[in-house]
């Protein structure tokens, strides 16, 4: 019995999906403080369908400046349509928040930030949408990439 404790991977019985591909972000470029659109999702696919709820992880790893923050803000979007052309965002976001600060003399920071999504009234299909923003201009860099969890689907007692 104890070793069902120990061994969290064999209580987990959801899906996972990629929700944003690993992206580097460089501070002043063209990207950064830029909203981006992660990977649609099918909520319904085989496996996940009745799915409820799940996280969103944001995580990575910046190189900052000494004192220099990374923000990070981050929301989920649904739509009915395959390719989320009448996307909508839904639920609740992650606000914009520092996630990282340079240490002092600069260096390298990781960061991992997460959104509980509730899924009960959500069309069919998905995806994040993040903005991360680095404070200094020219320097700073930060490779980040978003895992969305799915709790199992509602199952009734046996």
């Amino acid at each position: 019995m104890s070793g069902m404790f120990r061994n969290i991977g064999g209580r987990l019985e959801g899906d996972s999906i990629v929700a944003l591909l690993p992206a580097t972000i460089t501070a002043g470029a063209g990207n950064d403080g830029q909203e981006v659109d992660g990977v649609i999702w099918d909520r319904l696919k085989t496996g996940r369908e009745g799915s409820l709820s799940g996280a969103l992880f944001i995580f990575g790893r910046a190189t900052l400046t000494d004192a220099a923050t990374l923000t990070a803000a981050f929301n989920v979007q649904d739509g009915a349509a395959s390719n989320l052309s009448d996307a909508a965002d839904y639920g609740s976001a992650f606000a914009s928040a520092v996630v990282a600060t340079g240490p002092t003399g600069g260096g390298t920071v990781d960061f991992c930030v997460k959104l509980d999504v509730d899924l009960s009234s959500a069309k069919r299909y998905g995806r994040a949408q993040v903005t991360l923003n680095l404070s200094a201009s020219g320097t700073d860099t930060v490779a980040a990439a978003g895992l969305l969890v799915l709790a199992p689907a509602e199952k009734l007692p046996g």
